[in-house]
């Protein structure tokens, strides 16, 4: 474990904030700054059932929005910030208040141009507690099962290419996220956490031999009423030797540890994981790479075993693209799949995944293989498009986006997950259409249960006019437990119409409707629908 006292990690962490804050600003004179903000007013009809109790009354909000972009000759900056006031009126009973902050902020810096670049981000959202409720929780009025998260991350990244013998690679993450639980059964947590990344692979120079060493280290301390502490080291490798033009001998190994220091119930993860295989591959072409070989392991106990492993890379095209892999981890046998099909209208992606991680970690990872690009924090189908490249490199103020919901409860367990993705899309000229479907398995250290979550969504959106546009969006999900423990399974419907005034003034129209259901539980019963109206003025 590198930097084990909070201290040095904490004095770190201001320091790369302080270098960026002065390089950026040095940088300020040579910018393209763009900025945008909108006023939203909203007037929301609530009438909700929930298990029994019903709730009825209306919801005032008014929510300033401002965006902004800077980008100068060596740095890219994008910031987004929501401040919600909300005035309720539920029931007859005396008026309450409330205020919600989200925010959203990253600053990509190059200090040495193709060499050494600086990542700085933040970010404040809320989840739900409880995965059953991650389709009702809402800031409005559902918010006691809410959590807020607030996050907190500098990246150091050095990187060499076009290298005669040696290319090298190191990246630094350091990483600080709070927890704070709205329900009384939960305290919250706060979590440090640091990875860093050393790569080395052959150069331009090397014929014949290609080979690659990488070495990734992870921490993760979490403060609680229970302190728990996560390490990872993994150390992989790989030599292949091309003794024709297109086949090749191989030598890979890799080595884990792995150790979570917590109440642990169910089963420890202490332990040491060491494969080494050979075998052969084809490399077709640049875009076909297939490799079969043989391994051989040895665990903590000294008990060994051995499996065969394969490994395939195929991108017929630049719109086609497959990735899959078969071997195994200290925690078994381990497979993964990534295909994805774009066409100018069409996107089709797969895939399956299986890993030990935790909730903070998950927080902390982005999916780059979203089904669309989109303006930085647009919250619309109707401001998004399908790239129609794989290889699509992002504008300023554009990023990624995955309209997946995930259905997954709020723990600062280890959990190993097992998960697969799917996502069929169009997009045309008038119209946008998204199906994504998911399949998720998670195992809980502590408590030693498995949730299995499955959730489909269906998003279409259709430009009626020049100035008007409707959406509609249906999300189905079913989350149940190996043990006795009550689960749900819930639809959620969407209709919203969406009218511009003019350059600056829009009309939005919405009504939604929520209907969970239990066998198991009466308590987890609700019905929720919602009828509002809001108007948007932005300030160009």
């Amino acid at each position: 474990m590198l930097l084990p006292y909070k201290a040095s990690y904490v004095y770190l962490q201001r320091k790369l904030l302080l270098i960026g804050g002065v390089l950026l600003s040095h940088n300020l004179h040579a910018n393209d700054l763009k900025i945008k903000s909108e006023l939203e007013g909203k007037v929301e009809h609530a009438d909700v059932d929930n298990s029994g109790s019903n709730t009825r009354g209306n919801i005032y909000s008014l929510a300033p929005t401002v965006s902004a972009s800077l980008t100068t000759n060596h740095s890219t900056t994008n910031i987004s910030g929501t401040y919600t006031g909300i005035q309720r009126d539920v029931d007859n009973q005396s008026s309450t208040y409330k205020d919600i902050s989200r925010y959203q902020a990253s600053s990509n810096i190059e200090l040495v141009p193709e060499l050494l670049g600086l990542n700085f981000s933040a970010s404040q959202t809320y989840g739900s507690v409880n995965a059953e409720n991650i389709l009702a929780s809402d800031i409005y009025l559902n918010d006691e099962d809410l959590s807020k998260n607030t996050r907190q991350s500098a990246s150091l990244n050095f990187a060499t290419s076009k290298v005669d013998i040696v290319n090298f690679g190191i990246g630094i993450n350091l990483q600080h996220s709070e927890i704070e639980r709205s329900s009384q059964t939960n305290s919250g947590s706060k979590t440090d956490s640091q990875s860093y990344v050393l790569t080395l692979s052959q150069g331009d120079e090397i014929k014949n031999v290609s080979w690659n060493l990488q070495s990734n280290i992870r921490n993760i301390e979490t403060d609680n009423l229970n302190s728990r502490q996560f390490d990872t080291e993994t150390y992989n490798g790989e030599v292949n030797w091309f003794f024709t033009k297109h086949m090749y001998w191989l030598l890979n190994g890799q080595f884990d540890k792995t150790n979570y220091d917590g109440q642990l119930t169910y089963y420890d993860i202490d332990q040491t994981y060491h494969s080494i295989g050979s075998g052969f591959g084809w490399k077709f072409s640049k875009r076909t790479d297939i490799s079969v070989y043989f391994s051989k392991t040895k665990e903590t106990d000294d008990s060994r075993d051995q499996f065969i492993g394969a490994d395939l890379k195929w991108a017929p095209s630049d719109r086609t693209s497959l990735i899959a892999s078969f071997g195994k981890r200290y925690f078994g046998d381990t497979s993964k799949l990534d295909f994805s099909y774009n066409t100018k209208h069409i996107r089709v992606g797969l895939n399956y995944s299986e890993d030990v991680t935790t909730r903070t970690q998950l927080q902390s990872d982005y999916d780059v293989a979203g089904t669309y690009v989109c303006p930085y924090g647009a919250e619309s189908l109707l401001d998004c498009f399908l790239p129609d490249t794989l290889d699509y490199e992002l504008q300023t103020g554009e990023v990624f986006t995955s309209l997946l919901e995930e259905v997954l409860s709020l723990t600062d367990q280890v959990m190993f997950t097992q998960r697969w993705n799917g996502t069929l899309a169009y997009s045309g000229r008038r119209t946008n259409l998204s199906l994504n479907y998911s399949d998720t398995s998670t195992q809980y250290s502590d408590s030693g249960y498995t949730q299995f979550s499955k959730t489909a969504g269906l998003n279409v959106s259709y430009k009626l006019g020049q100035n008007t546009s409707a959406s509609l969006g249906s999300t189905y999900s079913d989350v149940s437990y190996s043990e006795e423990r009550a689960g749900s399974t819930s639809w959620r419907h969407r209709f919203n119409l969406q009218h511009q005034l003019n350059k600056q003034t829009s009309v939005n129209a919405a009504i939604s409707h929520l209907n969970r259901e239990s066998d198991t539980s009466e308590q987890l019963a609700r019905k929720d629908l919602r009828i509002s109206l809001s108007l948007v003025y932005s300030f160009e």
